[in-house]
Formats: structure tokens, C-alpha cells, sequence
């Protein structure tokens, strides 16, 4: 089936596929011939999905319909030219469904329309590279620091500056995080801003550093690096040797440290 999986991009939806397309599609196709009181949407819903369902795709040049089954699904219209119907009221509803079919193919395609006018409006070509350094739009992400910042209002509206380690596809990038920020570390370009540094002129300021992790007051440290080890039937003594169970976040440095020195425990 060559089938793959592929992430979304932190705080981005808009990168969240054809169910992000399909449920924005539908609510302008609803908006456009829904009753004054919008009481009448679930009535109209079937026929702007099989719509949807049956409209080409401007990415694959095929309708959900055909590369869901192989086949175009018979419309309603194919239905009425068949004659002596025992059932007057089965023309009556063909009709109405071959109506509303055609109102909601025509709403589809104003909603395509207006969705890539609105998209190209916004999109901007962008010159980022891997090594640049960028500031990270600061919405939807929360810190440590923040735990001592009581006014939302006045939070940094970038943090940074941070590095381009990778690109992902050609608007998202992998972004070098510290370890304490614990959050998906790729992003759309739209959540970016250039670094730019102080000219020359006003002398070289160094970054502002980035806020350390408190927990419960304290100052958390990260671990660079694993020396020695005791068993525990030794006795505690006066030291302040630590449990491995206390080093959950960096079961690494521990992996690395037990095959260094062939340790089993």
C-alpha cells in the first residue's frame, strides 16, 4: 500500500493533512447555502460529503471517491430518466438530491477558490537554511521560567535565538532545543523570525541565556555525564551517591556508562 506516516509540525495545524482541508472545506460549503436559522446543516451534510467525496483533487487529479474504490459512484441524476417509477415521490427526491448535489458542487468550488486566494495571500517564500539561527514564536509553548512569570501578557513573545539542525520538508525544520523545553522539536517555518545580532557598532552582547529549570525552588540540573557507580548492599555511608532510578531523563548517559564498562544491573 506504500503507505506513510507523516507528523504534524508543533503549534502548525494547518499541517494536519486532508482532515484539517476536509473539516475547513466543509464548514465554507455549510456557510455558503445554509438556512437563516442554521437549522437545516445535518440535511445538507450528506450531499456536501458525497460532493467532497466525488470533486478531483487538485494535488492527486483524482476524486476521494475513485482512489478510495476505482470507480465514479452513480450519481443521483443517472436515476431519473428511468421511466415508469411506481413511486411518484421517489422522482420527487431524486430531484431534490440531484438539486442540492449541484448546490453543493457549486459551493465546494467557491470554497476552494476562496481558501487559495486567502492561502496565497499569506504564503511567503522564505530563505532559511540549516545553521541559520531564528527567534521561536513563543505562542503555545510553555517554559519552566513561566511557573514565576505571573502575567501571560508580558511573557517574551520569542525565545531564542535557536539553531536549524535539519529540514524536514521545505517549510519545516528540526530545531535545536534545550533539554528542558520537552516538546516536538520540528516547526513550521510561519513560527519563525530571523536572528539578527547587534551591529559591530554597538559591540558584541551575548544572547540572553535561556532560563534554568526550578522545580519545587529548586534549580534542576542536567547530567553530562555518568563517573562512577556502587552497589547498593555497600552501605550509603556519607556520600551523595544517587539511585539510577533517579536519572530517568538521561537513560543514555546510564546505557552508555553500563557498556563502557560492562556493568549488568
Amino acid at each position: 500500500m506504500d503507505v506513510k506516516l507523516a507528523l504534524s509540525t508543533a503549534y502548525h495545524p494547518q499541517t494536519d493533512g486532508q482532515t484539517e482541508v476536509m473539516n475547513k472545506t466543509l464548514k465554507t460549503m455549510l456557510r455558503a447555502f445554509i438556512d437563516n436559522k442554521q437549522s437545516n446543516w445535518d440535511q445538507l451534510l450528506p450531499s456536501l460529503e458525497f460532493a467532497y467525496n466525488n470533486a478531483v483533487n487538485a494535488s492527486t487529479g483524482y476524486s476521494p471517491f475513485f482512489l478510495n474504490s476505482g470507480q465514479h459512484p452513480r450519481l443521483p441524476t443517472a436515476l431519473l430518466g428511468k421511466p415508469n417509477s411506481s413511486v411518484p415521490t421517489v422522482d420527487t427526491f431524486l430531484t431534490e438530491q440531484a438539486t442540492t448535489l449541484a448546490l453543493a458542487q457549486d459551493a465546494l468550488q467557491r470554497a476552494q477558490d476562496h481558501q487559495e486566494q486567502q492561502a496565497n495571500k499569506r504564503r511567503r517564500d522564505h530563505k532559511y537554511k540549516v545553521g541559520d539561527k531564528v527567534l521561536l514564536r513563543a505562542t503555545n509553548i510553555t517554559i519552566p521560567a513561566d511557573s514565576i512569570r505571573p502575567a501571560d501578557k508580558l511573557r517574551p513573545q520569542f525565545l531564542g535565538p535557536f539553531t536549524l539542525l535539519e529540514q524536514h520538508s521545505p517549510v519545516t525544520f528540526r530545531v535545536e532545543l534545550p533539554p528542558f523545553y520537552k516538546i516536538h522539536d520540528v516547526f513550521h517555518v510561519d513560527t519563525f523570525r530571523p536572528y539578527l545580532p547587534s551591529p559591530e557598532s554597538l559591540g558584541i552582547r551575548a544572547p540572553a541565556p535561556v532560563d534554568p529549570t526550578v522545580i519545587d525552588g529548586e534549580e534542576e540540573y542536567e547530567v553530562d555525564e555518568i563517573l562512577k557507580y556502587r552497589f547498593y548492599r555497600y552501605g550509603r555511608e556519607a556520600d551523595e551517591w544517587l539511585p539510577v532510578s533517579n536519572l530517568d531523563n538521561c537513560m543514555d548517559l546510564v546505557t552508555t556508562f553500563k557498556e563502557q564498562h560492562g556493568i549488568i544491573f
